[in-house]
């Protein structure tokens, strides 16, 4: 959180989204915001032969995968990808921060 609060500092964000969605196809996962989105974080559950490309427009991004379980951070991602898959089963939760006072959580 620290993180994503000296990052509207720096950048002088006044236009953060007040609502967004989560657009999941057979090979990409998308969001579409009104405006500034802080983050997103996501659990995933999957097989074993899952693969991730997490995109590169994005002021932070990371991911680790232990078993079948991935998890993910992209910190201001400034374009409406998120990230590409490859034999993508289950999503389970979504943490997305709207702006530094307001955020959502979906388990899906």
């Amino acid at each position: 959180n620290k993180i994503l609060q000296i990052h509207s500092t720096i950048l002088n964000r006044v236009d953060d989204a007040s609502f967004c969605n989560l657009i999941i196809t057979d090979s990409t996962v998308l969001i579409q915001a009104n405006g500034f989105i802080g983050g997103v974080q996501m659990t995933l559950s999957h097989g074993s032969d899952f693969v991730i490309t997490l995109t590169t427009d994005a002021l932070i991004t990371e991911y680790q995968t232990l078993n079948d379980t991935t998890r993910l951070i992209i910190v201001s991602p400034s374009t409406n990808l998120l990230f590409n898959y490859f034999i993508f089963q289950i999503l389970y939760f979504v943490l997305i921060i709207l702006n530094f006072s307001e955020s959502f959580f979906l388990k899906l």
